[in-house]
């Protein structure tokens, strides 16, 4: 089976989050920030992207650091996916990182950043905050298929796959 959306968690100034039909609450309440947020390049959309329960869009697109990945579906067999879409600029981003971090460990989730901008943003970001383990991505198509409006926004893809 495809992984669906579960969740959009609140976006930091957008509107509030969807009401969740799963049971996914902790993640909302755990991801929810009360602060003011930027928006991705090309990502400010007034239509909305997949709707809770839909299968996820997939993209096939390399990482940073130039692996190949497929974002949208499962990295792992029985294992959550969240996608977070960030900014390498984006101060409420790098603040939450720790929490995005905690949050999946404890759930036992995979993390996937997507983030636009330039190299040099991009390498001063991972320079300051490395990777623990979270694949990261640069792609502003993903924001825009997503819809993304606000950073930072996470979607979280079921562990059933």
């Amino acid at each position: 089976m495809a992984s669906e959306i579960l969740l959009h968690p609140t976006s930091c100034c957008g509107p509030a989050s969807l009401p969740c039909r799963r049971s996914c609450s902790a993640w909302c309440a755990r991801l929810a920030c009360s602060t003011n947020a930027s928006a991705p390049l090309g990502a400010m959309m007034i239509d909305h992207g997949p709707d809770i329960g839909e299968r996820s869009p997939t993209f096939k697109v390399t990482e940073f650091d130039g692996t190949p990945i497929t974002v949208g579906r499962l990295l792992n067999p029985g294992r959550p996916s969240l996608l977070m879409f960030t900014g390498p600029t984006c101060p409420i981003c790098a603040k939450l990182l720790p929490i995005i971090r905690s949050v999946a460990a404890a759930e036992g989730a995979d993390v996937v950043l997507i983030s636009d901008g330039t190299p040099a943003e991009h390498k001063e970001f991972l320079r300051l905050h490395p990777l623990q383990g979270e694949r990261y991505v640069v792609s502003a198509e993903i924001g825009m298929r997503f819809q993304v409006a606000k950073i930072p926004y996470g979607v979280l893809l079921d562990g059933e796959g």
